[in-house]
């Protein structure tokens, strides 16, 4: 899921495996207990959410993925009018 993609465990927070009740109280008991433990797990979070997640860095990815459908997509038109995509078909 989402969860595992985006959270490092142990760095930005802890991953429990799905319907484990008894590792989530733990892994939430843990993160309670242990104030410096829990500000360094916010602090990397925060940090991987902004360098990788953020609307700046979604976009710019998005726009580069765009473009290069854009390129691809007129290579295949201009060797389509070329007539060379149709040599190979046959």
């Amino acid at each position: 899921g989402g969860s595992t993609e985006i959270n490092i465990d142990g760095k930005t927070g802890f991953i429990v495996p799905r319907g484990d009740s008894a590792a989530l109280a733990e892994a939430i008991i843990k993160i309670l207990k242990d104030d410096g433990l829990r500000e360094r797990l916010g602090k990397a979070a925060r940090q991987r959410v902004v360098e990788n997640y953020s609307y700046e860095v979604l976009t710019k990815e998005f726009l580069e993925l765009i473009k290069e459908a854009k390129d691809g997509l007129g290579s295949f038109y201009h060797r389509g009018l070329q007539g060379n995509w149709r040599a190979n078909c046959l």
